[in-house]
């Protein structure tokens, strides 16, 4: 990801987002850029021991909050 080392943290917005398809099982691009973000993030701090924070509200928590489960 080009863009993300030109940034300096991220917030996850909320919204009424079916992060999996029901019927397929599959992803949303959303969710899979999120998850690639969070790993970033991730990466930044305990690697590069640099503060890259994220923020989530409303549905962007618990976009986190299922990260974080492991999915």
């Amino acid at each position: 990801m080009k863009l993300l080392p030109q940034i300096n943290g991220i917030l996850f917005t909320g919204g009424a987002l079916n992060l999996i398809n029901n019927a397929t099982g599959e992803p949303h691009p959303y969710y899979v850029t999120a998850k690639r973000i969070f790993e970033y993030s991730k990466f930044m701090k305990d690697v590069k021991e640099e503060e890259w924070p994220i923020l989530g509200v409303c549905q962007g928590l618990e976009l986190i909050s299922i990260i974080l489960g492991d999915d």
